[in-house]
């Protein structure tokens, strides 16, 4: 009896629990469908990390994921609502000029006015290596003075008795000797390479509008919009160029994305004085029969940035490398030149590179001239609309040398887009950065509707890197103006061998083809076939946010960080680097990359980029690894957002740099 009166409080008790497992579902299927309703700029937490959900939710379909040799090129807008914040115009600090200069050296003639001081003298300052300089004699000054050097310092006193200069400056001009002449039998144009450093194709359009439309429509450039760059910062990129090597070690890659090896053996790029049979382009031109200059307003040059040996001896006719030595490199300058002027004449090292290359251009020459360029001082500032402030001046230049160019080819061109600040995290800043500048101006004579320039106008539709810009410049060293006008000479590919005979073998490598003639017909416009590492390749995969996001999170917090410490141990740097793992208070992004890869078995690999934060001295890694079906991860790729690594000065390999946190 007492069985029958409890079955109705356990039927009770049973239905309770119904209930309450009904309302748990009910609880549990809402907040799974809001989680997975996360939109892109979302977070959810996991594992004590804050997740940021990058990219569409929902997965592509099939046929939008496409392989690593297909490029998809989108344009990239710089009126984005991410990055328009970037381009607002800077007021421009106001200079207050209180040097006033007080000679001037005009064709050829030194001229010092009386009231700079009644004992003046002159001195030449002459490249010795292309990181050195040699101090002439002084000179006391008269008039008539013709100083036979590039470089003259001038210093006046009041007196005899004078302890302190009443008068200093730094002249320049492009001397010539006498009988110097290394003129070949066939003439050539002049051809002039002109760097913008650090400014992009989208980024040169929207801060120096009037450059670009001079360049367009007066002198008639061709704009190559998928030029992309092949390392991270200016010594890869520039070097690509100028050597047509590979300077970037790439240790870690997609399975797509079989890594090219480097040129060089670890750092002896740098440890090691290169030869002076490298195929180096002003040692290129000069064997070419041309008159040669390497300018840049970065004190350092480009093949000894920032602290390697260089050539150790003189590479062109004309350099700037005396302007730095004396004024950026001397330890001790007693009377404050460089403050002089610069600082108080409202000038900088870009005013005196630019005015010196000017000088270059209108030169004249029994031979003809290369000149190579580089200025860090109009894009590699501090705000994104700094170049603004200098496209009047460039603007003025090109049509000042208007005559000049027409008997030139003309590269305007950069090495990388910007790659600093907020900007450069921003989904349009990371794609905008690997798009560097360039346009080419031809002859006045080659300007017609065949050739040479319907060979460009097709080549700019395509992906082109840094190495087809070497070849380009090598097939102008070695060509004469008769076949360069030639309707018939520029239709086939150029090879290596052609260009080993045409250099007498200084050409051991090449990497990309000329963009004067047709690409080869078997070029595929990839990443992967034109040797453009993948972390640097202009080509766009799309982002979405995984399912699976779970079983990803646990990566990017564990696997992660461990394939890293697992390479520092590599490299033997435990000693000198911090063991990296991800700061769990601040926010970790995550996105799979669209991408269709399979090992050599046929089994599917997916690829996904993770940004993550490192607690100490604000480090922020991006990081790309592959997951296999073996559960296994693949480090596929390591950038960095914080200029920590240009600090790392406990271990010397660049690459390196992008893993360590000097302890």
């Amino acid at each position: 009896m007492d069985h029958y009166r409890t079955q109705p409080m356990f039927q009770k008790k049973t239905r309770f629990k119904l209930c309450l497992l009904i309302v748990v579902f009910l609880i549990l299927y809402v907040y799974i469908d809001d989680y997975y309703d996360l939109k892109p700029g979302s977070e959810q937490v996991y594992g004590g990390a804050v997740f940021s959900i990058i990219g569409n939710r929902d997965r592509p379909k099939a046929e939008q994921f496409i392989t690593a040799d297909t490029c998809y090129l989108p344009p990239i807008d710089l009126n984005a609502s991410d990055v328009a914040e970037f381009f607002v115009p800077h007021p421009q600090k106001a200079c207050n000029k209180t040097f006033r200069v007080l000679s001037s050296l005009t064709d050829g003639l030194l001229v010092i006015a009386p009231s700079a001081g009644s004992r003046c003298s002159w001195q030449c300052i002459e490249q010795l290596t292309d990181t050195s300089a040699k101090y002439g004699s002084w000179h006391e000054y008269t008039y008539g003075a013709r100083p036979p050097c590039d470089w003259i310092r001038v210093l006046c006193f009041q007196s005899i008795v004078s302890l302190e200069p009443s008068y200093q400056y730094l002249h320049n001009q492009i001397y010539i000797p006498t009988k110097s002449t290394n003129r070949t039998n066939l003439p050539k144009y002049d051809v002039y390479l002109i760097g913008l450093d650090a400014i992009s194709h989208n980024h040169f359009k929207k801060t120096m509008p009037l450059t670009d439309a001079y360049l367009r429509d007066n002198l008639k450039g061709v704009s190559f919009p998928y030029l992309s760059k092949v390392g991270y910062n200016s010594q890869p990129n520039q070097l690509a160029v100028l050597m047509g090597k590979r300077f970037v070690h790439n240790n870690h890659s997609p399975w797509s994305f079989p890594p090219k090896p480097a040129s060089f053996s670890g750092e002896s790029f740098c440890t090691n004085y290169y030869s002076l049979t490298e195929q180096f382009l002003p040692l290129i031109y000069a064997a070419a029969g041309y008159r040669t200059a390497h300018i840049e307003d970065e004190k350092t040059p480009i093949q000894a940035y920032p602290h390697c040996k260089g050539f150790g001896a003189v590479v062109a006719n004309h350099t700037n490398f005396p302007y730095h030595d004396l004024v950026n490199f001397r330890l001790i300058d007693w009377n404050n030149l460089g403050s002089q002027i610069n600082d108080e004449a409202c000038q900088s090292d870009f005013d005196h590179a630019f005015e010196y290359f000017e000088e270059f251009v209108k030169a004249k020459t029994e031979e003809s001239k290369f000149g190579y360029v580089n200025f860090v001082g109009v894009g590699h500032r501090q705000f994104l609309s700094d170049p603004m402030t200098k496209d009047g001046l460039f603007r003025d230049f090109l049509e000042r040398n208007a005559g000049e160019f027409k008997n030139a080819f003309v590269f305007v061109w950069s090495d990388h887009g910007y790659h600093g600040g907020k900007y450069y995290k921003t989904a349009t800043g990371q794609r905008d950065t690997r798009n560097p500048l360039m346009t080419v101006v031809l002859p006045e004579d080659l300007k017609s509707e065949s050739g040479i320039l319907a060979n460009l106008k097709e080549n700019s539709k395509r992906l082109v890197s840094h190495y087809d810009v070497f070849a380009t410049f090598v097939d102008l060293a070695i060509s004469s103006k008769e076949k360069l006008s030639s309707k018939t000479a520029f239709q086939a590919p150029i090879t290596l061998s052609d260009l080993q005979t045409a250099t007498k073998n200084r050409i051991t490598e090449l990497h990309g083809a000329s963009l004067l003639r047709p690409l080869p017909s078997n070029r595929i416009d990839s990443c992967p076939s034109l040797g453009i590492p993948f972390v640097y390749c202009l080509c766009y995969w799309s982002e979405f946010y995984p399912s699976d996001h779970g079983l990803i999170d646990v990566l990017i917090e564990v696997d992660v960080p461990n394939a890293i410490n697992a390479f520092i141990e590599t490299q033997g740097a435990t000693d000198k680097c911090q063991k990296i793992f991800v700061d769990s208070t601040k926010p970790v992004e995550l996105a799979e990359l669209a991408i269709t890869s399979k090992d050599t078995q046929g089994r599917p690999i997916r690829l996904f980029r993770t940004n993550f934060w490192y607690p100490f001295d604000d480090v922020q890694f991006q990081v790309y690894f592959e997951l296999m079906t073996t559960g296994e991860i693949n480090l596929s790729g390591v950038l960095r957002y914080d200029n920590h690594r240009y600090y790392a000065t406990c271990v010397s390999d660049p690459y390196l740099k992008l893993f360590c946190v000097c302890k």
